[in-house]
This record gives structure tokens, sequence and C-alpha cells, in this order.
């Protein structure tokens, strides 16, 4: 009777530690953010012109008519610097008017037209979600209303965009998913 006991308990603990290890697994899979594969990062610009073009993109981000519905002076975010508001407002400014060209220049050349669908549908943006790092990486989730082609019907849509510091120690952005 007792090593029938014995067995009963050994198959609980089993049963017990095979339940805790599925459960572990599958919390680990939820709780992984897929992230892009990262573009291969083209030749580097000398310092001098990346500062210039981080410059030209905050002064453009101050002087252009925002055309999206976020105050952008009210982000303070400490994951967020300066010249990453600049470019975060240049790349939604172009996604918003659906402006192709706006949008490379506001991206970068080194993403070329891998993220050129975003322009097919009529993007909302509202506000800006709470900026975290994710393996060495600032994701910057943009959320508003999304419509798409032929659809009378407005869902709540967010887009995050990935930013990562190039050679020269500036961030850049390198995805949007």
């Amino acid at each position: 009777m007792l090593r029938k006991d014995v067995f009963i308990i050994h198959k609980i603990t089993l049963t017990l530690a095979a339940f805790t290890l599925t459960a572990s697994l599958l919390s680990a899979c939820n709780q992984e953010t897929a992230v892009p594969a990262t573009p291969t990062p083209a030749p580097a610009n000398t310092p001098a012109s990346s500062k210039q073009d981080a410059t030209a993109a905050e002064q453009t981000a101050a002087t252009a008519p925002s055309t999206d519905e976020m105050d952008w002076s009210q982000i303070k975010d400490p994951l967020i610097d300066k010249a990453m508001k600049a470019k975060l407002k240049a790349a939604i400014d172009a996604i918003v008017a659906k402006d192709v060209d706006q949008f490379h220049e506001a991206i970068g050349q080194d993403l070329g037209t891998a993220h050129d669908y975003l322009l097919n549908n009529t993007m909302k943006f509202t506000h800006l979600d709470t900026a975290y790092e994710e393996r060495g990486r600032i994701l910057v989730p943009a959320a508003g209303e999304m419509q798409l082609p032929g659809d009378q019907e407005v869902n709540e849509s967010s887009y995050t965009f990935y930013f990562e510091k190039d050679q020269q120690g500036d961030w850049q952005i390198v995805s949007i998913d």
C-alpha cells in the first residue's frame, strides 16, 4: 500500500512539473516582442553631415505645421530626445500627408521603400505612448485612428517606430512596425 502511495505522489509531482514547464514556456512566448530584422547599414555618414541632418529635421519640425492631432510641445518622454522627436514628427507628418518623398527624407534613404505600404492607409495620429528600451533600441509607439482603403470603419491603431544609434551615436529610425 505504501508503494502505491509513493507512486501516486511521484506521478502527481511529475504532472505538476510538466504543467509548470508548459506554463513557463507559454508565458515566455507571449512576453517576447518580435523585433524586425535590422537592415544592413549603409556606409556611415561623416559626423558633420549626420549632425546637419538632425538639425535640419529639428528646424523642419519646428517650422512646419503639424498634420496630425498631437501636441508635440507636450511630449516629454525621457527616452525621446529633441532630435528623435523631430525625426518622429517628420515621419508622422509624411505618413499623414501620404507624401512618399517626404517620407523617404524623414526615415532616411537606408530604409528604402520597405515601409511605403504605411502610406496606403489613412492614419490620424493622436498621441505617443510611453517609449521603452529593448535590446539597445528605443521603441516609440505612436497611436491614433486608421482607416483602410475602401473601408468606412475607423479603428484604433498604432505604429511603433524603432530607433537605433548609428556609428556616430545619433538615434535613427531603423524600422516601423
